[in-house]
């Protein structure tokens, strides 16, 4: 009885690793499109010398990245899972060697708000059991990648930081834009630049 149900969930699984994989293919370039188009609207808050807009622009194409590289890394813990189906369904606890592409995954779903995520989620539960779902979402084993626990944060971005990347812009779009100078030294600004740009 329990191999039919576990032969059952693997082509279950598989079916929604391909939907969710196609599902954040679409989000990522949508939000690739999204900040092309918050770009030409900080240009344009520029053009009109309304620097704080163009920061709170700036701000919201930050965030924007972020979700980016979330999607980026949980790409890849998918693909891994996707050849590890079959794998998965045998064990009775969560194999080590996937533990963390798992736990990645586990953790973005309650973070983000795509159904999918919720749906494969219910199916590692009925696998797995409510307590491993439990640890993957608390990050209680300290496993989540790193980069997703920061990047899935609402970020605090400084206003010296904005202005580099608003500089950057100006200069990969050549924008004549005259910024206020500020007291700041600019070793401060290079170490800010350093600690906010990963």
């Amino acid at each position: 009885m329990i191999q039919n149900q576990n032969s059952q969930s693997v082509p279950e699984i598989k079916n929604y690793i391909m939907i969710i994989q196609n599902k954040i293919l679409l989000y990522r370039n949508t939000l690739v499109e999204r900040i092309k188009a918050k770009n030409e609207g900080i240009e344009n808050c520029l053009k009109q010398n309304n620097l704080e807009m163009a920061k709170d622009k700036m701000k919201s194409i930050l965030h924007t990245e972020d979700m980016i590289s979330v999607f980026d890394i949980l790409t890849l813990d998918y693909e891994i899972l996707e050849d590890r189906v079959t794998y998965i369904i045998s064990n009775v606890e969560c194999p080590p060697d996937i533990r963390v592409n798992l736990d990645n995954i586990i953790y973005a779903s309650r973070k983000i708000d795509i159904s999918e995520f919720q749906v494969f989620r219910d199916l590692i539960c009925r696998k797995y059991g409510p307590i491993y779902i439990h640890k993957a979402e608390a990050n209680i084993d300290k496993l989540i990648n790193i980069n997703l626990v920061e990047k899935l944060k609402n970020r605090f971005f400084s206003d010296i930081y904005l202005i580099i990347r608003l500089k950057q812009l100006c200069k990969e779009r050549n924008i004549q834009f005259e910024f206020p100078v500020k007291n700041n030294n600019k070793d401060d600004e290079n170490n800010i630049k350093n600690k906010e740009i990963d």
